[in-house]
């Protein structure tokens, strides 16, 4: 057998070298860096019509819409990505990483010379597109390199990178007072630097099909017809871990994506204090983010479970919104971005070890962590929508938290049946 060869299942030597931990988190950490910090603050300052005293709602809806139209590309992209990843010699991953990271540095340098929303919709989508393939691929590589009793800490890491980039992104723009311009050529060269090189150096052995049986043709014609949706419709527990990960997600997508329209619009402060309160709230939700990924994901390694971390992550969600909606102010917005730091980077290190153990295939395993990806970040694209549309038919934020706590709520009746499957 060749000795660069290793199996879906079996993990790939260089895998679990604190190198190929540190490459890891430098990639995705640049990968969210640009995704999150356009939405936490790059966009809204982009479209926001009140600089030029229109009516400030109007903003927020074109946002959101911007932000729907986006996240049906990337519903479509992540598993085209997946597919043409898998079906790649040796299932490679590295081509797709460099493409999706130079495809979406590119375009977010464009982005921040757009004036029209249209320019801003057709280069943020590009850009978009350009992070699903790279975040696809990522995440297909851990489940191709590592075995499921040490997954937990490999997506801690994935996580905890997650709340690092945002506060990263965030701080380098509001410390350094960069214009919108400016903001997005930073976080376009970082991607393009630091994404390259570590996608290059990642290990990327190819990957057979079988340890030491060869497929039989119709075993491989059988494998190919097994698509997206007959996997959902089949494997049960993968499509309700999915449709946990989606509802947790859209709940906190619907606070995080509009804090700055809150902090300005809700609370009233003007622009450069609505900015270091961001930076703040920012801060302390990426701590306590980094905390739970890390200790979240080691732990449920160590005890043997995920279940419970789950459930409770998105308990301590449910608890953030109705502190929000009972209290809205500057001093529950700590408390409540704690919170709501806790729940997400718990639940996304968790989580994320959980669906690539009920991933149903591991020769397929970029298709189906495609859909996990798509749980992941649709919400976080789609969610805008309604909340502006929220925010625009009630002329207030308190709908908003209201929804929040009834996403999480649903969650928590949605992954309850996981108990049967799911340790």
């Amino acid at each position: 057998m060749d000795e660069d060869v290793v199996t879906p299942t079996d993990p790939g030597r260089a895998g679990m070298r604190p190198s190929w931990f540190i490459l890891l988190g430098a990639f995705w950490l640049v990968l969210w860096m640009n995704q999150l910090t356009t939405v936490q603050l790059l966009l809204p300052q982009q479209l926001d019509t009140s600089v030029d005293g229109g009516d400030w709602t109007d903003g927020v809806v074109t946002f959101g819409l911007i932000f729907s139209v986006v996240g049906v590309a990337a519903l479509a992209t992540a598993p085209i990505a997946g597919r043409l990843s898998d079906g790649f010699a040796g299932r490679r991953r590295r081509p797709f990483l460099i493409v999706g990271v130079l495809l979406g540095a590119s375009a977010m340098v464009f982005l921040g010379q757009q004036s029209s929303s249209i320019g801003v919709l057709v280069w943020y989508l590009i850009a978009s597109i350009g992070l699903v393939t790279a975040q696809t691929a990522a995440i297909a590589m851990v489940a191709d390199q590592v075995p499921p009793h040490a997954r937990g800490g490999v997506t801690g890491v994935v996580s905890g990178t997650q709340a690092v980039g945002m506060i990263l992104g965030v701080m380098v723009n509001v410390l350094l007072g960069l214009t919108v311009p400016m903001g997005y050529l930073f976080l376009g060269g970082a991607l393009a630097v630091i994404g390259t090189v570590a996608a290059v150096m990642l290990p990327d052995p190819p990957v057979r099909r079988a340890n030491t049986v060869e497929a039989k043709p119709a075993d491989r014609a059988t494998t190919e017809s097994i698509g997206i949706w007959r996997t959902l419709r089949e494997h049960r527990a993968f499509r309700t871990g999915l449709a946990g990960t989606v509802l947790l997600n859209m709940g906190n997508a619907l606070v995080t994506a509009m804090l700055l329209y809150f902090l300005l619009h809700g609370l009233g402060l003007p622009i450069e204090a609505a900015e270091e309160q961001l930076l703040v709230a920012t801060s302390v939700y990426a701590c306590a983010a980094v905390i739970a990924a890390a200790l979240g994901g080691i732990m449920s390694d160590r005890i043997g479970r995920r279940l419970p971390f789950i459930v409770a992550t998105i308990a301590i969600q449910l608890t953030a919104a109705v502190i929000l909606l009972v209290a809205p102010s500057l001093v529950t917005l700590p408390l409540a971005a704690a919170l709501l730091g806790l729940s997400y980077g718990g639940f996304g290190s968790v989580n994320l070890a959980m669906m690539v153990d009920l991933a149903p295939d591991p020769s397929t395993a970029a298709r189906d962590m495609s859909l996990v990806q798509i749980a992941q970040s649709a919400p976080q694209m789609i969610t805008p929508v309604f909340g502006a549309l929220l925010i625009a038919g009630t002329s207030g934020f308190a709908a908003l938290f209201v929804a929040t706590a009834l996403l999480s709520s649903v969650a928590l009746i949605v992954v309850w049946p996981l108990r049967t499957v799911v340790r």
